[in-house]
C-alpha cells in the first residue's frame, strides 16, 4: 500500500511539474509577442478621461466638455521615460 501511494505522490510531483514548465514557456513568449494591457484608460469625474502607458509612464489627459472641441494634454513628472 505505501508503495502505490507513493508512485501517486510521484506521478503527480511529475506530471505538476511538466504543467509548469509548459505555462511559463508559453506565457514568457506571448509576454514578449504582445503588449495586451498596456494603455490602461480612466474616466474620472467633470468629463476627464486619463490614459496611462505602463511601459514609458506617460500620462494623457482629456478634458471635454459638452458643446467643446477636446484635446489631449500630456502629463510629464519625473516617471516619465526621458526622450
Amino acid at each position: 500500500m505505501n508503495i502505490k501511494a507513493a508512485a501517486i505522490v510521484c506521478a503527480c510531483i511529475v506530471a505538476g511539474a511538466f504543467v509548469i514548465a509548459m505555462f511559463t514557456s508559453s506565457c514568457s513568449h506571448a509576454e514578449s509577442a504582445s503588449e495586451v494591457g498596456r494603455y490602461q484608460v480612466v474616466t474620472g469625474e467633470k468629463f476627464t478621461t486619463f490614459v496611462m502607458d505602463t511601459k514609458s509612464g506617460r500620462i494623457w489627459y482629456q478634458q471635454s466638455l459638452p458643446g467643446s472641441t477636446a484635446h489631449w494634454s500630456e502629463i510629464s513628472g519625473p516617471w516619465a521615460e526621458k526622450r
